[in-house]
């Protein structure tokens, strides 16, 4: 090919990318340039999370006319529908032949399949040109992919002497203005700040990024979170400040219970249980910030904050802006605390700095040597494994927590597609979470707001009372149990075993006493006083009567009114799961 090279190509399609940054988490970086004959014939990139991916909107821009043309992405063009379509379907249909891609995507939906894709269709597909400065590019989408949490960028302010406070807390301000600005600046691309509760009572700070270019760009101030164990948050703290952004405030359950939760809840705080423990679990916090889709974390923390990540060994970039300053004394707060190392030689190593001139003061920006994943990835996958939920089985307990509307139901080559609306008060759905729907388990496809949308296979929909369902009925929603997470009930699966049906319905008191029939020989596994999951309800088994091959259950006024058994009636189907331990012993027994 004459004319423009495949690396002065590719280097144009980082270009573009980065002019993404801050907009397109927690989705990737992505640039495209299309060439024919050696000439650019489009450009394009992704501008923001939920837009067109980088190479629709590169194809969009020439009507998809680009027969015998060469892309190059910085990135392996995806093959899953998320909340747009498959990229490799945009480049087939535009008649393409030739794809460079810098780097392959490790997104399980994708890590290779998407080069497989295009090369099974014919077409030249090169993998590996500039991957270095592709990688460095996504850092923050390589961390949350491979490692399951966000990326963390650490900034100091600090004098000389290493001192981040004086003797008596007072911090404002160590660095200049000029200094502040560029922080500001940073603040600005981030999602989300974190601090902890201790730099809240000292300097009680704002939080908020005040970067007149950065607004400009449509970035808003990032989210606010404060770890803090024991609630001490002021109700009229300033980073409480009700200008739109969220304040999330990582406790845990013994502060969540507090009489001191409610005022901060008032204040407009979202508080987050982070374990059980005396101190926040660092590991639940980052996962309730990956589950939120926040991805590029600044912290902020104060000493204490700074030395359990420093102890982790998860800090992906630090920024150090220094001063000309000597603070001095050994009462003065430090950069960090916490256990540290022992061993000199055992210290982790850092690239070397880049230095900046701000003023008077300096900035040493450094990150992990060789990159942010070249740290103990297997140490800190084992680490992040308890916070992360379940990757395998899902697990339930029964214990609805939302009744939900279908609000749409498509037929897709998969089966069926249902779109939900829940009715929890922060949904915040994680594309590829488990929820059991009506006791099935399912996965979510895509979210819009309060909605979020799942597939069922023909053999779902054929084991499962999925195949009646339609516009507003009503469905029994539970999310998968995360690690720390309270068990209600009792151990489900999400894995139907049959549908029965409602055979009558008796007042009993204030309780309903119900009598379901039983599909099949499932009524081996109905024993007085066990579990059973009806429609993904938790319920004890009241009696079994073996020769009519049903069982009945107490139906208490709360599940009455906060499940969907409050709308069905005798004839109507439900989905069972029975209790796992009859079938294990079953199993053990040879079947008999």
């Amino acid at each position: 090919m004459s004319g423009l090279t495949d690396a002065a190509g590719m280097s144009r399609a980082l270009e573009l990318a980065a002019q993404g940054g801050g907009l397109t988490a927690p989705n990737p970086m992505v640039g495209c340039v299309v060439v024919r004959d050696g000439a650019i014939i489009a450009e394009g990139w992704h501008h923001a999370c939920g837009e067109a991916h980088g190479e629709p909107d590169a194809l969009a821009r020439i009507g998809y006319q680009a027969q015998g043309a060469t892309l190059y992405v910085n990135l392996e063009p995806c093959c899953h529908w998320g909340r747009t379509p498959p990229c490799t379907e945009a480049i087939l249909r535009s008649g393409a032949s030739r794809v460079v891609v810098a780097m392959q995507d490790p997104d399980p939906r994708v890590n290779g399949r998407g080069i497989a894709a295009l090369r099974a269709a014919g077409l030249d597909v090169q993998v590996g040109l500039l991957e270095p400065a592709a990688r460095r590019l996504n850092e923050r989408y390589l961390v949350k992919t491979v490692l399951g949490r966000p990326f963390l960028t650490l900034k100091v302010a600090m004098t000389l002497d290493g001192r981040t406070a004086t003797r008596d807390g007072r911090s404002s301000w160590i660095t200049s203005e000029r200094a502040r600005a560029h922080c500001r600046r940073e603040r600005a691309r981030s999602q989300a700040i974190l601090v902890g509760v201790n730099t809240v009572l000292s300097d009680d700070p704002r939080l908020t990024a005040r970067d007149a270019e950065a607004r400009a760009r449509g970035l808003s101030d990032p989210v606010r979170v404060i770890l803090d164990s024991h609630l001490r948050t002021p109700p009229e703290a300033r980073v409480l400040a009700r200008d739109g952004v969220p304040v999330l405030i990582c406790t845990t359950g013994p502060g969540l219970r507090s009489e001191r939760a409610g005022p901060l809840r008032d204040a407009g705080a979202q508080l987050i249980a982070c374990g059980e423990g005396a101190r926040v679990d660092l590991d639940l916090a980052l996962h309730a910030l990956l589950e939120r889709q926040l991805v590029d974390v600044f912290v902020e923390g104060g000493a204490t904050v700074h030395g359990t990540l420093l102890d982790a060994g998860i800090v992906d970039r630090y920024l150090v802006y220094m001063a000309p300053k000597v603070f001095g004394g050994s009462s003065a707060a430090p950069v960090a605390r916490g256990l540290g190392v022992a061993d000199p030689a055992k210290a982790p190593l850092l690239a070397p700095f880049v230095v900046t001139h701000l003023g008077d003061d300096i900035l040493l920006e450094t990150r992990p040597k060789d990159g942010p994943l070249s740290q103990g990835l297997s140490m800190l996958q084992v680490a992040r494994a308890r916070a992360a939920r379940p990757s395998g089985e899902p697990m339930f307990t029964g214990i609805v927590t939302s009744v939900g509307t279908i609000e749409d139901v498509a037929v897709v080559p998969a089966g069926k597609r249902f779109r939900v609306r829940g009715t929890w008060l922060e949904p915040e759905y994680v594309i590829g979470e488990s929820i059991a729907i009506d006791g099935a388990c399912m996965t979510v496809v895509a979210t819009d707001g309060d909605s979020f949308s799942f597939e069922s296979s023909p053999e779902s929909l054929d084991k499962t009372t999925l195949s009646v369902r339609g516009l507003g009925d009503a469905v029994n929603l539970e999310r998968a149990l995360a690690v720390g997470d309270r068990m209600g009930g009792h151990y489900v699966t999400g894995h139907i075993d049959g549908v029965g049906s409602i055979e009558r319905i008796e007042p009993d008191g204030d309780c309903l006493k119900m009598t379901f029939r039983v599909p099949g020989a499932g009524l081996k596994y109905m024993v007085p006083k066990g579990s059973v999951a009806i429609d993904g309800i938790s319920l004890t088994v009241n009696g079994v009567q073996d020769a009519d091959g049903t069982f009945d259950v107490m139906v208490i006024p709360h599940t009455q009114q906060e499940t969907s058994l409050r709308g069905k009636g005798p004839g109507d189907p439900i989905n069972l799961e029975f209790d796992l331990l009859g079938k294990y012993v079953e199993r053990l027994l040879g079947g008999r």
